[in-house]
């Protein structure tokens, strides 16, 4: 997970991931590894939040990335 972009401690203990960071976050670890190689359970991960908290932004990876281009 090299180059994967993280957010800052503060930021994420006062529970202020936006999508959009949780985005680019994802976004940086399709570009590394491709789409169909990263798992939701890497971007909670690399984002350092719950897969509770993905779920309440995206039903999906696919959603993830169509509302990143719309």
């Amino acid at each position: 997970m090299r180059g994967v972009i993280r957010l800052g401690l503060l930021e994420q203990e006062m529970g202020k991931v936006s999508p959009q960071q949780i985005q680019k976050i994802a976004i940086s670890l399709f570009k590394e590894n491709g789409f169909r190689h990263v798992t939701i359970d890497e971007i909670v991960r690399a984002a350092k939040i719950t897969k509770s908290t993905f779920y309440n932004h995206f039903a999906s990876k696919d959603q993830l990335i169509t509302d990143f281009y719309d």
